[in-house]
């Protein structure tokens, strides 16, 4: 099984797309992110497109990880990101972001989404060849909700045995 990019280089997409919306971003507590080069955060990227692949990780989860790695390194809440005090202002809880930092672990789930699919034309992944599941996911507004068609279902019509259902259940 081969596939079009490694783990490793859908992290480098990652982390540049996240310097990207940073500097439109330009917000002044959370300097610019310096090029993969020479990023020495480059394993922790890495652990998270593997946590997207290998664990279908969300949003949330991702940011709870990361959160996670940089307690482990001593960091701490502070309003501005500081390397040298260890302080950072996204140490808080998912739901307690701000919206735009909500963004870069939207962005980074969707990319690895995007790029984890198999080259053209080999077959479906097997287990022990490197990355191993792809899971394509959508994207659903808070109101939206994912509806199981039956083969043959014509869109926009439930299933008669959902009727049914239904109708035993009330």
């Amino acid at each position: 099984m081969s596939y079009t990019y490694t783990p490793e280089t859908i992290a480098r997409v990652c982390h540049e797309a996240n310097r990207a919306l940073q500097a439109i971003q330009a917000d002044p507590g959370i300097p610019v992110a310096e090029p993969w080069e020479d990023f020495d955060g480059k394993p922790g990227v890495i652990a998270g497109v593997l946590a997207v692949l290998e664990d279908g990780a969300t949003p949330e989860h991702l940011h709870d990880s990361w959160c996670a790695r940089k307690l482990t390194d001593g960091w701490v809440y502070g309003p501005v990101k500081d390397p040298a005090a260890k302080t950072h202002p996204c140490l808080v809880e998912y739901r307690d972001l701000p919206e735009e930092q909500r963004r870069k672990d939207v962005l980074f789930e969707a990319i690895v989404t995007a790029l984890s699919d198999p080259a053209p034309g080999t077959a479906a992944p097997e287990t022990g060849t490197g990355v191993t599941r792809w899971r394509p996911r959508l994207a659903l507004g808070r109101h939206s909700r994912m509806v199981r068609r039956e083969p043959g279902q014509v869109p926009g019509r439930r299933p008669r045995h959902a009727d049914r259902a239904d109708r035993a259940r009330h």
